[in-house]
């Protein structure tokens, strides 16, 4: 699932816009997307 949302995401070709929320356990948000969400921040600024 997380492969075919990736897919869709990166293959939309279009500019980056709205808003992403994610509600997590705090943990899980340290442990999993902390570096993914800093990636994003750091090509999307």
């Amino acid at each position: 699932m997380y492969e075919d949302a990736r897919r869709e995401a990166t293959g939309a070709g279009e500019a980056v816009r709205g808003m992403l929320r994610v509600a997590t356990p705090v943990t899980f948000g340290e442990m999993h997307l902390s570096g993914a969400v800093g990636r994003y921040i750091a090509r999307h600024p």
